[in-house]
């Protein structure tokens, strides 16, 4: 048997991800679905004012992030499909706490060198399908600062950023589906 892959797909806000799983997952592949967004909701429930970020609502970010980190890592470690789709990863975890100048302990990289994605797929700021909404709370200008982030903790970490190209949904997991079997 085949060692399973294991796929992410990280990028800026509001650049696509997103629709490109859920086409995947229409053609009957195994997807993983982001786990921020139900996070975030909760989390602003019981706030009150205008944020950028979830993490300017709390007096501290480590158990917000401990949790999302253990979560997408529990969710790597039991997904042994041939090949599983995840939106975003482990590392952009610590890509936004770099990116809002938060300080992390030493196991949140431990735990993105120990589990690794066999290939990340890359999804640049796009500016004309970027859209904020109840959860997606960044402006564009602050998208192009997170995408940065984003493409630093990924080589950091080593991993070959494959970008995929701005066109329709549909080419883009055609791209991708070929990518992978090339």
């Amino acid at each position: 048997m085949r060692k399973p892959k294991k796929i992410v797909f990280s990028g800026a806000p509001g650049s696509g991800k997103t629709s490109v799983i859920c086409e995947l997952e229409k053609r009957g592949f195994h997807v993983d679905h982001e786990v921020i967004r139900d996070h975030t909701a909760s989390l602003l429930n019981d706030k009150e004012g205008v944020f950028e970020n979830p993490l300017e609502a709390l007096d501290d970010p480590i158990p917000f992030n401990e949790t999302l980190l253990n979560v997408r890592m529990n969710r790597f470690q039991a997904q042994n499909n041939e090949v599983t789709f995840f939106d975003r990863g482990m590392v952009d975890v610590l890509a936004y706490m770099d990116h809002f100048n938060q300080k992390y302990p030493r196991h949140f990289e431990d735990t993105c060198s120990k589990y690794k994605y066999d290939q990340l797929f890359y999804f640049e700021p796009w500016e004309s399908i970027y859209a904020p909404d109840p959860t997606r709370l960044e402006t564009f200008k602050s998208v192009l600062q997170i995408d940065k982030a984003l493409k630093n903790a990924y080589s950091c970490f080593g991993y070959e950023i494959n970008i995929v190209p701005q066109t329709t949904v549909k080419e883009r997991a055609d791209f991708i589906l070929k990518e992978l079997l090339d």
